[in-house]
C-alpha cells in the first residue's frame, strides 16, 4: 500500500473506531507512522472491550441484587401475611375451643 493510501486508510480506522468525543485529542493526530498506530488502537479497542464488559457485568449484578431484595421483600411479605393468618387462626380455635368448654 503506497504512504497517502495507508494515512487515508488508518484515519478512516481512526475515525469510526473512536468515540465521538476522543477522535481528535490525544495522541491519535501526532502519530504518523501507520503500523504504531494500528497497533495503537488495536490496543485501545482491547481496553474499551474490557471496560465494556466490566461495566455490563456491574449493571447486570446491580440489577440482579435490585430484583433479589424485591423479591426477598415480597416473599417476606407474603411469608409474614401467612405466618399473621395462622396465629390469628389458632388463637380463635383455642378461644373457641376454651370458651365453648367454660360456656357449657
Amino acid at each position: 500500500m503506497d504512504e497517502p493510501l495507508r494515512r487515508a486508510f488508518y484515519e478512516w480506522l481512526v475515525y469510526v473506531s473512536l468515540p465521538r468525543g476522543t477522535r481528535r485529542k490525544g495522541r491519535w493526530e501526532r502519530i504518523r507512522n501507520f503500523d504504531e498506530g494500528l497497533a495503537m488502537l488495536a490496543e485501545r479497542l482491547k481496553q474499551w472491550r474490557q471496560e465494556s464488559f466490566e461495566e455490563g457485568r456491574r449493571e447486570g449484578l446491580q440489577k440482579g441484587l435490585k430484583q433479589g431484595m424485591e423479591q426477598g421483600v415480597k416473599q417476606g411479605m407474603k411469608q409474614g401475611d401467612e405466618a399473621r393468618y395462622e396465629a390469628r387462626y389458632e388463637a380463635r380455635s383455642r378461644t373457641r375451643t376454651s370458651g365453648g368448654a367454660s360456656g357449657g
